[in-house]
């Protein structure tokens, strides 16, 4: 995993050389949410990526939820939850992507999934502001009625599906739901060290700069230099 590295490194500390990524970040606002005045909602948030990531810090394996907040008067709810993502790697590839699960707390102390979302971790070092559209799953007839009614809705038995594409959710029904904004500030270190060259994201017309990541197409070589220097290949 994370302990290979260039063929022609000869130094005693090859911890140093290690390729690095450093997220962090806060997951600010959510706003547009379906829910009845009084109620409120809280996040859970995990990090989804390869095997060729170790996670340095906590907040990095395990999932983590923010403070139940209620609406303002503009009706959107604040967590300013801060994220702290640290990682080594010796492959480019399944870049961390976050997944997010929204709870409401009603009046009654009842807690019931609200909506989910994903969204590709940025690639590029710098300041990022990214804004995640979630949705929820739509039931059966009878489902929707009882959610009507009793207020809980359809969940997920598998939350990998939050991680598929559109392509892959083509037969399982959805609506839209609320929207969650979050700020990430990216470091890369020892890049340049595997010859690595990270550049602004420029997005393609066939979409597939957005395989991997947001600005991994800025990278240069990213699916095999990084192996390559590493010793993978």
């Amino acid at each position: 995993m994370a302990t290979r590295f260039r063929k022609d490194d000869k130094s005693k500390d090859r911890k140093n050389t290690e390729a690095e990524v450093h997220m962090i970040g806060e997951l600010d606002v959510g706003w547009g949410f379906d829910i009845e005045d009084g109620e409120g909602l809280f996040v859970e948030f995990s990090i989804q990526h390869g095997q060729s990531w170790l996670a340095l810090s906590r907040m990095a394996e395990s999932c983590q939820q923010t403070q139940t907040a209620f609406a303002d008067e503009s009706n959107v709810h604040v967590w300013n939850q801060p994220l702290d993502f640290h990682w080594v790697t010796d492959s480019l590839t399944t870049w961390p992507r976050l997944r997010l699960q929204v709870w409401k707390l009603d009046r009654n102390g009842r807690l019931d999934v609200v909506s989910y979302g994903t969204v590709s971790l940025p690639c590029t070092a710098g300041h990022h502001e990214l804004t995640v559209s979630t949705w929820t799953p739509r039931g059966l007839r009878n489902e929707e009625l009882y959610a009507a009614f009793c207020g809980s809705r359809p969940q997920l038995m598998q939350l990998e599906l939050i991680d598929k594409g559109a392509k892959e959710r083509h037969f399982f029904p959805t609506s839209s739901s609320g929207k969650i904004s979050l700020t990430v500030d990216v470091v890369l270190r020892n890049f340049a060290y595997h010859q690595i060259e990270h550049r602004p994201f420029v997005e393609d017309r066939s979409g597939k700069a957005n395989a991997v990541g947001p600005g991994i197409a800025g990278l240069r070589g990213s699916m095999t230099g990084l192996g390559k220097s590493i010793g993978l290949n």
